[in-house]
């Protein structure tokens, strides 16, 4: 069985407003509970040859009255800069960081898929907001293990009871 070591860092961002945003355990159960949590749903979707395990690290709160989380390199390579200097995380078997990102919903940010750099070495990273769903954190998981999912919507409007969107898979 293949174990993927996951970090995930919970960052606040209020600039200036009242937030609330779930603790670390609801995180924790979210990404690592095998029964059904993330881990549980990549080890039935790979016959259980891939496991996801790790941390979460509570949150930090950053005191900046206009953040600019608009390019997730950035946001995911800055995260990781002040873990590893300001609380001393290291981030050296870590395969996939994940920056879970508590911020009003009037500060923009850019979410999916993108590379990260710790200290050590070169890391899938995830950048993603308070309240993105299930199927977006397991989809970029996905891209983690390699999967490259390209997806075609096909809209019909032919004549009929109602117009149908068809999703399907495109080859890479």
């Amino acid at each position: 069985m293949q174990v993927v070591n996951v970090t995930v860092v919970l960052l606040g961002y209020p600039a200036g407003q009242q937030l609330q945003v779930p603790d670390r355990s609801f995180y924790q159960q979210l990404f690592f509970n095998q029964y059904d949590g993330l881990a549980a749903y990549w080890l039935k979707q790979t016959d259980n040859q891939v496991l996801f395990d790790g941390q979460v690290i509570e949150w930090a709160w950053i005191n900046d009255p206009s953040p600019n989380l608009a390019q997730r390199r950035d946001v995911i390579n800055a995260a990781i800069s002040d873990m590893e200097s300001d609380r001393g995380i290291s981030f050296a078997s870590t395969d996939v960081v994940i920056v879970v990102l508590g911020a009003p919903a009037n500060v923009p940010s850019d979410g999916g898929s993108t590379i990260a750099n710790s200290l050590f070495r070169t890391h899938h990273g995830i950048v993603a907001r308070v309240g993105d769903r299930f199927d977006f954190f397991a989809h970029e998981l996905g891209h983690s293990l390699g999967l490259h999912i390209r997806l075609a919507i096909t809209r019909s409007n032919k004549p009929g009871p109602r117009m149908a969107n068809t999703v399907t898979p495109i080859a890479s």
